[in-house]
């Protein structure tokens, strides 16, 4: 069940106490059980004094969305459901009563809903940015691991020379072996038009043998080994500016985050001191209250009480003395 939901459920009975709520709640749904061909639109009486002061509301197919006002005194809430039957208009009343329990009331509480959809914004963005970080990181190490082979690989080179037969294309190609321990070089010379055959000279001395010696293969191996490391770092850079960019981004939301939640705190006891003033002054004899009707704010109070309004930077402050 959701936390919202506070459950009606009558048994043949007009008068029911639910479980208790809590003071300050906000959202919270009335749901009706045990009441049968209630109208799918409903009259609903709701006040925190079982005697007086309570005001029409509708509620439709079963539910009743209660106004957040009613839980902010921290007294009984009751509730009063009108069943009208037709033709006859004939009305039965049932009374639901929520108990609350009280709370010290919430910092954020009269903080409006668009500065609470941005703290929630800035804490799903620090989410998202330490998800992309674990992201890069993981990059990171794979790419260090593949260095690590690459240095093995190089370490195993065995470098081949091959002749190529008379006729090939003048092409150097480069591979390796299928199991990677060899580089091999394959040199392509172009063949020209056939010329007239010559005499044989004289028998020449016999060539050296040229020998691959591991002098030659190490010059090799670092050639290739130079260009694969330049690659890796590079690769490296890359992925550490993209790095720094997710922390620099992260840090800006966490300070936005903390300027919201800071603005939110002051507000909070801007209104914390204005309320002690408001009962200081109803204490030496007079009082005031607020009232909210039609979307209207309403203030009385007595001509002993003196309220003074201004705004600074975008705030609203009320201050309460004796006139």
């Amino acid at each position: 069940m959701n936390d919202n939901i506070i459950m009606a459920v009558f048994n043949h009975n007009t008068e029911i106490t639910t479980k208790s709520s809590t003071q300050w709640n906000r959202g919270q749904i009335l749901r009706i059980e045990g009441i049968y061909n209630l109208p799918s639109a409903f009259e609903v009486e709701v006040s925190n004094d079982r005697e007086r002061g309570a005001k029409r509301y509708l509620g439709h197919d079963y539910e009743f969305v209660i106004p957040d006002e009613y839980f902010e005194s921290g007294k009984m809430i009751y509730i009063w459901i009108m069943k009208r039957v037709q033709p006859t208009d004939i009305t039965s009343k049932y009374l639901v009563k929520i108990p609350l329990r009280t709370r010290q009331k919430p910092l954020d509480y009269d903080i409006d809903s668009e500065k609470r959809d941005i703290v929630a914004e800035a804490i799903v963005a620090l989410q998202n940015a330490e998800t992309e970080i674990n992201s890069k990181m993981n990059d990171v190490i794979e790419y260090e691991q593949k260095i690590i082979k690459v240095e093995e690989s190089f370490n195993n080179l065995t470098a081949l020379a091959t002749t190529l037969p008379p006729g090939s294309e003048a092409t150097v190609d480069k591979s390796k072996d299928e199991e990677g321990n060899y580089m091999i070089f394959n040199f392509g010379i172009p063949r020209g038009e056939k010329g007239d055959k010559g005499d044989t000279g004289a028998k020449g001395d016999k060539g050296d043998t040229y020998t691959l010696t591991p002098a030659d293969r190490t010059e090799i191996i670092n050639v290739y080994k130079e260009d694969m490391t330049k690659q890796t770092n590079q690769i490296l850079a890359d992925l550490r500016e993209e790095v720094d960019e997710t922390m620099t981004t992260m840090e800006q939301h966490k300070q936005n985050a903390k300027q919201y939640s800071d603005q939110s705190i002051a507000s909070a006891e801007s209104a914390r001191v204005s309320a002690d003033r408001a009962e200081q002054a109803a204490s030496q004899g007079g009082y005031m209250y607020f009232t909210i009707e039609d979307g209207n704010l309403i203030m009385e109070k007595t001509s002993n009480v003196d309220v003074d309004f201004s705004i600074e930077d975008g705030n609203l402050y009320m201050e309460v003395g004796n006139a």
